[in-house]
């Protein structure tokens, strides 16, 4: 502001400087602790529908399929009620680390609480049969890097995963409808069996399983 005298002269100009870093950093704190789980730093919930939304508009517009992925460690709850939460914390460090490193850098992985984690894929691709190939490979690449052993404060744990897949290409289905979607279908890999993945399409799973069948026999 300017300082002037009676007679409108210009005396002087004063000026007050605040350093608001901390500020900014303390925003972005709290900012970043509202959208990421706290235990892994994989986006929760918030983040998780947010980040979709935007992925659901980019699929519909390129003509590109989206994959929705529910994982669900099988038989968690064992691990917590044997060797406590702070052994079963460190399981999901680095279930979260092994889903990610099966993963391309750009494709979406979160986790919604306890033992439960969340995919999101895009797959540049228009044939059908082509996308469920390497929406396959992937799940199975998932399977087999939860499958390794666990070898946490001398205990080897062993465990496994169930998938559901919900795949879309359209804006039809709202992000709560393909949430509810992939979650019914890893209920249904934990009834068939677990360390399995299932489709939410019911043709696209028989077709999966005929597959499966003609390979054993």
């Amino acid at each position: 502001s300017v300082v002037k005298d009676n007679n409108g002269k210009v005396l002087n100009y004063v000026a007050l400087f605040s350093d608001i870093t901390k500020i900014k950093d303390s925003n972005a704190k709290i900012d970043y602790l509202a959208h990421h789980d706290p235990l892994t730093n994989l986006p929760n919930r918030l983040l998780l529908k947010e980040l979709l939304s935007i992925m659901i508009k980019r699929v519909e517009r390129n003509n590109y399929y989206g994959a929705l992925f529910f994982v669900d460690l099988d038989h968690f709850k064992i691990i917590n009620d044997t060797k406590g939460h702070n052994i079963g914390d460190i399981v999901l460090i680095e279930t979260a680390k092994r889903i990610k490193n099966s993963l391309r850098q750009d494709d979406i992985t979160a986790r919604l609480g306890g033992d439960e984690f969340v995919i999101a894929l895009e797959i540049d691709e228009n044939d059908e049969n082509k996308v469920i190939e390497s929406i396959n490979l992937i799940a199975n690449k998932i399977l087999e890097e939860i499958k390794k052993p666990y070898l946490i404060h001398n205990f080897d744990f062993r465990l496994t995963a169930s998938i559901g897949i919900m795949l879309f290409k359209n804006g039809n289905h709202k992000i709560d409808e393909l949430m509810k979607f992939a979650d019914t279908a890893m209920y249904n890999a934990k009834e068939k069996g677990r360390n399995r993945y299932c489709y939410f399409d019911p043709k696209l799973q028989k077709q999966l399983e005929r597959k499966a069948n003609l390979v054993k026999n």
